[in-house]
This record gives C-alpha cells, structure tokens and sequence, in this order.
C-alpha cells in the first residue's frame, strides 16, 4: 500500500497558511490545498493518521489564535481528490452548499478514498439517461473536522488570567454528529 497520500497531508501544516476571518475568499484561496489520489491502494491507517496529526500540529501553531478555527479535510468525489482547509469558523459552520456530516475521526472520509476505484472518472456503465423527475438527493458526504481554536462565549466564565475562558474543545468533540443540509449550488467553494 502506498504511504505518497499520508505524506501530501502531513505537509499541510508546512504550508504558508493565514487566518482572514473577514475575507473568506482568500481565506479559501490561501488554505485550501487538493491531494490527488494515486494510482496504486492508499494506506487507510496511514492517511487517518497523517490527517490526525495534521489537526494536533495545526493547535500548536493557531490553537491561542481568536477563534473559531477548524481545520477540515473531505473527499471530493467528482475531482477524485482529498481536500483539506482551514477556516476562521467553527465546525458546525464549514462552509458547504452540499449536505455533509461532520465526523471527528477520519475514518469515514478516508474509507470514501480507499473504495474510489476510479478516482475523479465516471465511468460510461454508471452513466443513465436524464430522468424527467429530480434525481434523489445524494446522502450527506463525511467530513473530518476538528476545531483549533474556540472562542470565548458568554457565560463560560474567565480564565486564572482573568482572560475569557475559552469554550472546551471537548464539548465541541463530544456533540452528536448531525447531518447539514443546503443546496448543492457552491459545494465546490468548501
């Protein structure tokens, strides 16, 4: 199994990446990096655990930024990619057009990657006639967030240094995952 996938994602970190909370485009152009698929088998364990690492080498560089921040990774299907970002939002806020669930292990996404037979090809069999009624919407696709800096909400009380207390990251991992629904219309600006 090829390990070339886990080490385009532990490169993420290296990148010149830069918080702009009020300019999503080019915060979307500056850290937003796509990692074709290669040819040959992914290691699953090996990228699940690159894209782990990634998320705890981000903390150490943004983690005392103003929040919310979060690093987040999904498989673009129709690209035959992984795409990974960061954003000055919370997970619960990606900026999706496209149904998704975010997920706090890796697992589902790099599961999507490793069956991708045909990374960014549709191939003629799976091709049919357009049907005069809507297609069925597609379920919601996983994506691997997690937060790396929070923000101080009111009522959390203050920290020794009399500084907001931030919000645990904790409470952020532990909420129940819930599908996020929109139009499919700006899916491909995530």
């Amino acid at each position: 199994m090829s390990e070339a996938l886990a080490a385009l994602v532990r490169s993420f970190p290296d990148e010149p990446l830069r918080l702009i909370p009020g300019d999503p485009g080019a915060e979307w152009d500056a850290n937003t990096r796509w990692f074709g698929i290669p040819d040959e088998p992914v290691d699953p364990a090996a990228v699940a655990a690159a894209l782990e690492e990634v998320g705890r080498r981000l903390r150490v560089r943004f983690g005392a930024e103003p929040g919310p921040v979060t690093f987040y990774a999904w498989h673009d299907e129709q690209a035959g990619q992984l795409r990974c970002a960061l954003r000055s939002v919370p997970p619960d806020e990606l900026p999706f057009g496209g149904r998704h669930v975010v997920v706090e292990r890796p697992d589902a996404v790099v599961a999507l990657i490793a069956d991708d037979e045909h990374p960014g090809v549709v191939l003629w069999d799976e091709l049919s006639p357009a049907a005069a009624e809507p297609a069925p919407e597609p379920p919601p696709f996983p994506v691997f967030a997690v937060p790396i800096a929070v923000s101080a909400l009111p009522g959390d009380g203050v920290d020794v240094d009399g500084s907001p207390a931030s919000r645990p990251v904790s409470a952020l991992r532990d909420a129940t995952p819930t599908p996020v629904t929109g139009s499919l219309a700006g899916a491909d600006q995530a």
